[in-house]
């Protein structure tokens, strides 16, 4: 079993020195920012956001993903922000470091226009010390490529009419590695509906992602919001993955949690996908000013 997950590491390894790996979230619209610079500071106040992802889960040394966020704005226009992430998987982990920063235009309280960049410092490391000896003979295990800092940059776009979410966005804008554009592409739709006196909120989404080499995906989520206060969602993702989630919030923090689920005849092997995220939404603005696109109705699962 431990040379089989050897394999699958320095498989995955090659995989990521050749083409960087873009992290996939679970719980992305709940925060826009992970899958868009252009939604820094999208929430006005400064917001953080804490996620752990403990993908196939029973498998030992199956892949996790733990991330950190934290945006807000610096004017009633520009926003700042800060991602850092880590992959693990086997002997390979993946550090990233993003920093953000974003411009808004307000046309009115309820249609904006955001443009957003972002740059990207990756460091790929190889720890050999759980390995033994007999295994340590493989001489990929030593390639340069598997230690080494790589950067690269983020670009996207946010629209915003009453109800209507597009983001348009490229985490991978630029691979000075592979020295490539557009290698991976999200294009992500949403409209909120209320009803029962604003109390109630549908929110169907569908996020398009294409990444070069890779099949084309897609997910449809169907999101119910009660109050501010609680949420759940179901997902189906084209790659025969469903996705239930939920979530509380009480004051200035909340909690969600996810489950996903592989329909595919190996999923037996595997109690499926868990992700948890802690947020934490600040009454307090660096900004002293209400944001050009602030609407008062709309809202997210967390405010």
């Amino acid at each position: 079993m431990k040379k089989i997950i050897l394999l699958i590491s320095i498989i995955f390894c090659f995989l990521v020195t050749e083409a960087q790996v873009v992290p996939k979230y679970n719980l992305y619209n709940q925060n826009l920012f992970l899958i868009n610079p252009a939604a820094t500071g999208v929430n006005g106040g400064v917001t953080a956001f804490l996620g752990y992802k403990d993908q196939w889960s029973g498998f030992k040394d199956a892949p996790q993903n733990t991330y950190f966020s934290v945006d807000g704005l610096i004017t009633n226009s520009m926003g700042l922000g800060i991602l850092v992430h880590q992959q693990k998987m086997g002997i390979f982990k993946m550090s990233n470091i993003g920093l953000n920063y974003a411009y808004r235009i307000g046309f009115s309280s309820t249609h904006a226009l955001a443009f957003g960049v972002s740059v990207n410092f990756l460091q790929n490391k190889l720890n050999t010390e759980s390995l033994y000896s007999e295994e340590l003979t493989d001489p990929s295990l030593f390639s340069n490529k598997f230690d080494e800092t790589l950067f690269s940059n983020s670009a996207g776009i946010e629209y915003r009419l009453k109800g209507l979410s597009v983001e348009l966005s490229t985490p991978l804008l630029y691979s000075y590695q592979e020295q490539k554009l557009f290698q991976t592409s999200f294009l992500y739709l949403a409209y909120d509906f209320y009803f029962g006196g604003d109390i109630w909120r549908l929110q169907p989404s569908t996020l398009l992602r294409y990444t070069r080499s890779s099949p084309f995906q897609a997910d449809f989520n169907f999101l119910f919001d009660w109050n501010r206060i609680a949420w759940g969602q179901v997902t189906y993702r084209t790659n025969k993955e469903v996705l239930f989630a939920a979530g509380v919030f009480i004051k200035y923090i909340g909690i969600g949690y996810a489950y996903e689920m592989n329909m595919k005849p190996v999923s037996f092997a595997s109690s499926g996908s868990h992700e948890i995220v802690i947020f934490f939404n600040s009454p307090f603005s660096i900004s002293k000013k209400e944001p050009l696109y602030f609407d008062s109705k709309r809202r997210s699962s967390w405010n």
